[in-house]
């Protein structure tokens, strides 16, 4: 009985089980992607960011394709999960394994990854309640994270082959939900007022917040790297440790309090807390405990932010028809943040730690205010709702317990 109430709390049920399935393994399938990259990078001559910058072009390039092809959905899904299942077998052609020609590779297994998000995030957002997204989605994110850490650690006693059959081996199970999966087909067609829309409803006020945080992110985190081994070289990996743990659990937590709470509260705590983070490394930087303050903060925020900025907004945001079109642009800034942070990386190790930090914070804080402006997406009665049927079912508890 317990396991059925969680499944409901969840918002889990027989006909979305199969969406959960599809949503988990393709997230699994990029975080192993990317630490499949990270792996082969550090085993060879391969640049990490510019492999990573390369993917992200890849999955952007291919997103746009799958777009006008998003009205054959079913057909796209099983192509999408098929190129995922046939494409880390590319390394294993020997003239394909050496550096110079990885950067094809990544490039191909970001076109796998993309071709298809748009539709598979747009089949999740209609098959499960808007009351339900954010636990629903941070599941998956979960699940995904934690099992590419775990298959990644595992990898590490065989080879980095074992990584790309890993690779494979997960696709191959996408194709499970797909068989007995009923995907109707979409009449889905990009129209000029379709495309306009997107203006008219106030997007930009996320997506340019969520566009400066990713920048922010990525150019500042080479900075916080070189200053935390230099200076506290001894718990650097455990300061990376802590942030993961975080991140781990609160992709599953900070979509559960944007059901609860709605979006704006958990996106404002997420800005608030990195610009404090931020503010105090840039004060204390020599101080050890304002890193690891630092590392919970970002696993917070970066948790909330994947789970929410991912999965959940644009499809609260999206009219019914134009849901892969919304997500489309909404994982625009993730992606774009990744292929300019390689040209920018120079000019940004330009700068003093301290004063780049404190430009973090100011500009976080900054990035807060867009929001505020914005209409919260989930519904107010689905809130209210929610907490009537929690203090209903606390009075019950408290009946039966005095009773």
């Amino acid at each position: 009985m317990s396991d059925l109430k969680l499944a409901a709390r969840l918002g889990l049920n027989e006909s979305n089980l199969p969406v959960l399935f599809i949503l988990t393994d393709a997230f699994l399938w990029y975080y192993l992607n990317l630490n499949t990259l990270a792996a082969v990078s550090v085993g060879s001559e391969a640049d990490y960011m510019l492999l990573v910058s390369v993917h992200a072009l890849g999955v952007i390039i291919a997103a746009m394709l799958g777009l006008l092809f998003a009205g054959s959905r079913r057909k796209l899904l099983f192509f999408w999960t098929f190129l995922g299942f046939v494409t880390p077998f590319l390394p294993f052609l020997g003239s394909l394994a050496t550096p110079p020609y990885f950067q094809v590779i990544s490039f191909v297994w970001g076109f796998s990854f993309g071709l298809g998000m748009p539709s598979c995030l747009s089949f999740f957002a209609e098959s499960v309640k808007i009351e339900n997204r954010g636990r629903f989605s941070g599941l998956a994110l979960f699940v995904a994270f934690s099992g590419a850490v775990i298959i990644s650690e595992f990898a590490k006693v065989f080879d980095v082959w074992a990584l790309y059959l890993s690779l494979s081996i997960i696709r191959l199970l996408g194709f499970v939900p797909l068989l007995n999966l009923n995907i109707e087909k979409r009449s889905l067609k990009l129209t000029r007022n379709m495309v306009a829309s997107v203006f008219g409803r106030r997007l930009h006020l996320f997506l340019i917040p969520w566009f400066t945080f990713n920048i922010i992110d990525l150019l500042e985190g080479l900075l916080l790297r070189n200053l935390v081994k230099d200076t506290f070289s001894e718990y650097y990996v455990l300061i990376q440790l802590v942030s993961l743990l975080v991140l781990g659990v609160f992709v599953f937590f900070g979509g559960l309090c944007s059901d609860l709470f709605g979006r704006k509260p958990v996106i404002v705590f997420g800005f608030s807390i990195m610009g404090i983070a931020y503010a105090v490394v840039s004060i204390v930087p020599h101080v050890l405990f304002a890193w690891f303050f630092f590392s919970v903060c970002e696993g917070l925020a970066l948790g909330s932010f994947y789970t929410v900025f991912i999965a959940v907004i644009w499809g609260d945001l999206a009219p019914e028809g134009s849901k892969e079109l919304y997500y489309f642009i909404g994982s625009l800034p993730f992606f774009l943040a990744t292929i300019l942070q390689l040209p920018l990386a120079g000019y940004m190790m330009l700068l003093n730690e301290t004063s780049a930090f404190s430009l973090a914070a100011f500009f976080l804080f900054l990035t807060v205010l867009p929001i505020l402006f914005v209409p919260e997406t989930l519904p107010e009665k689905k809130i209210l709702e929610r907490q009537v049927k929690d203090y209903v079912e606390k009075a019950k508890k408290l009946k039966d317990k005095y009773a």
